[in-house]
């Protein structure tokens, strides 16, 4: 949890919590330090309570996500989809054909992903994948192809990690 940080402004008592400012009543004020104290502490909790609820409310969103993806990899069509997976926050590729197969793919997760313009979701329309998410998972549907089509060596690479 942030720090509430208190502030004065034009004569007004007021707290920072995070990016958000609120200012505190005069009616509060003038009951004194501890009154200002559980009127901040309570407003923090009910913002804490209204930003968990709505981030509840976009995952439930995202968690309705499943996107057709197909690309082609050595004259091969490969088929699949991009699930979002509310409980890992992450996607989900799978591909369904020639075979089926399925990973966990991270994109745009994470402060510095966002910072980089990374993300999952196109900002002005929830539950529309971004095109870097998309190429993405279709680079992931043609690594599950390749570990498939060398599943033999990729066995063995294991047994041997293993010994």
């Amino acid at each position: 949890m942030d720090k509430i940080k208190y502030f004065q402004e034009n004569g007004k008592l007021g707290f920072w919590y995070g990016l958000k400012a609120w200012l505190i009543p005069k009616k509060i004020v003038a009951k004194g330090e501890e009154a200002i104290k559980r009127y901040a502490k309570e407003r923090v909790r009910r913002y804490d309570e209204e930003e968990s609820r709505k981030a509840a409310n976009r995952r439930a969103q995202y968690i309705k996500t499943n996107f057709e993806i197909s690309t082609t990899f050595e004259k091969k069509q490969l088929r699949g989809r991009i699930i979002y997976s509310k409980e890992k926050n992450i996607l989900v590729v799978r591909l369904e054909k020639p075979i089926a197969m399925e990973t966990l793919f991270t994109y745009g997760n994470g402060f510095a992903s966002a910072m980089a313009g990374h993300r999952v979701f196109q900002e002005s329309k929830i539950l529309t994948l971004t095109d870097g998410a998309i190429n993405d998972a279709k680079d992931e549907l043609i690594d599950l192809y390749k570990n498939w089509k060398n599943r033999d060596a990729v066995a063995l690479a294991e047994r041997l990690n293993k010994s």
